[in-house]
């Protein structure tokens, strides 16, 4: 019996040599204290193993994803957790999680997360590198300006290349702030080398507060920007996030009114509400003195003395008041339950449009609208002339937004969408969202 005990310290000796051996410190700092608890009889020996070997897979793990978070550029961390739902109700909270599990990953695919500023789209796409991380996936977050200015600084050096085969490493690519800082001259062309190099080959998450129709804008270059989207949106999950800044949300009322969350959204409403009270009876509901106060009180003058809170309460109402009007109008109606448009698409449709008899033929509202070209049929003659520019760019952007969206965020089992999922496949995303957009 007494050899029995002598031999413990010995035992515990040659465990603690091995630990070192193996290169296991936490385990060794836990040794001690295990061992008391086995021979208290607080543990038993398998017990006692399996405390020791998860002590250590834990600190390894914990040390894993630390070094994982830094050489991703992830130093600022942010979890799904901490991301308050309550605060952008249009958000929708099952999604993201449903996001979190990182089958986006595995298929390769591109979310984008959409909005104005403060909304939190680089809070989930940070939160979401935070969970690759820990499922054992390779992140790397970068801001738009950086990745071109990287990108920029090897194809100077002669190394363009072999930088891009770096970015293409990652399984998971973030890119944020698209349409922060304006895009250096060829800037675009660069990223679109990227985002080729990792199409179908690695997932992305992309934030911007520039809709995709403004892409062009932003990169300095339509075809550029078209060739970014056709693969960007082919595999995509779009997130739109509407709502005000988090960040500001304790000071909202010393921000002036006209902040990028309130005065795009207002002044597409404001003038299609304004224009469609001249139109149609059904709508005059909406044009009152809130109309007049809004649109030339805050956004032309910035009257001062508005009280800011009120206003938001009321362009809310207006809001509704649009809705509830464009609902008793049968052409809104028969608009808006075409998946992707929307209340303010119809309304500016319906507005542009006018009367149909303007238009003798169908074809020729795509043509007035810039989306097809113009067909002259007469006896021998048969040609299509230019596109035509004439026609109401903003409605223009807004029905690509709609086929947009009809491409890549619809559920809705509808005839159109599988006719437009099959135009996608035959001929590319940017034909196939003008067609959408055309029919």
């Amino acid at each position: 019996m007494n050899a029995a005990l002598d031999a413990v310290p010995s035992m515990i000796d040659r465990i603690r040599h091995d630990l070192v051996g193996l290169k296991m410190p936490r385990a060794l700092e836990a040794l001690d204290h295990i061992a008391r608890r086995l021979e208290h009889g607080e543990l038993s020996a398998l017990e006692a193993i399996d405390i020791l070997l998860s002590e250590e897979l834990t600190l390894r793990e914990n040390s894993r994803i630390k070094t994982a978070l830094r050489m991703g550029r992830l130093a600022t961390i942010k979890t799904l957790a901490g991301f308050d739902f309550t605060f952008q109700p249009s958000l929708d909270r099952d999604r993201i999680f449903t996001l979190a599990q990182l089958g986006f990953v595995e298929r390769h695919e591109a979310v984008h997360f959409l909005g104005p500023p403060g909304t939190g789209k680089s809070h989930l796409a940070v939160a979401l590198g935070v969970e690759a991380v820990k499922a054992g996936k390779s992140v790397y977050f970068c801001t738009l300006a950086d990745l071109i200015a990287a990108l920029s600084r090897a194809e100077r050096e002669g190394r363009l290349q072999e930088r891009i085969r770096f970015f293409c490493r990652p399984g998971l690519l973030i890119v944020d702030e698209i349409g922060y800082l304006p895009v250096i001259a060829g800037g675009g062309n660069l990223f679109f080398q990227l985002v080729n190099a990792r199409y179908e080959k690695g997932a992305m998450i992309l934030t911007s507060n520039r809709g995709f129709a403004e892409w062009g804008d932003v990169f300095g270059d339509a075809v550029v920007a078209t060739a970014l989207l056709d693969r960007l949106l082919h595999h995509a999950v779009v997130v739109q996030i509407e709502g005000s800044s988090y960040r500001l949300r304790q000071h909202a009322e010393l921000i002036p009114f006209q902040s990028p969350d309130y005065s795009t959204v207002l002044r597409s409403t404001i003038t299609a509400a304004r224009a469609a009270a001249e139109k149609y009876p059904i709508l005059h509901a909406v044009r009152d003195g809130i109309i007049e106060e809004f649109y030339f009180g805050t956004f032309e003058e910035s009257s001062p003395g508005i009280d800011r809170r009120s206003m938001r309460t009321r362009a809310t109402e207006l809001g509704r008041q649009l809705v509830a009007a464009a609902r008793q109008n049968q052409a809104c109606q028969i608009l808006m339950s075409i998946p992707g448009v929307g209340t303010i698409t119809a309304t500016s449709f319906v507005i542009a449009i006018e009367d149909p008899n303007n238009f003798r033929k169908s074809r020729s509202v795509g043509a007035w609208l810039g989306l097809t070209t113009r067909r002259y049929q007469s006896g021998e003659v048969d040609y299509d002339g230019h596109i035509s520019r004439r026609g109401d760019r903003h409605l223009r952007g807004l029905l690509y937004e709609a086929a947009t969206v009809n491409l890549t965020r619809s559920s809705a089992d509808s005839a159109l969408r599988t006719w437009s999922l099959k135009l996608r496949e035959r001929i590319g995303f940017k034909r196939a969202a003008v067609a959408v957009a055309r029919k």
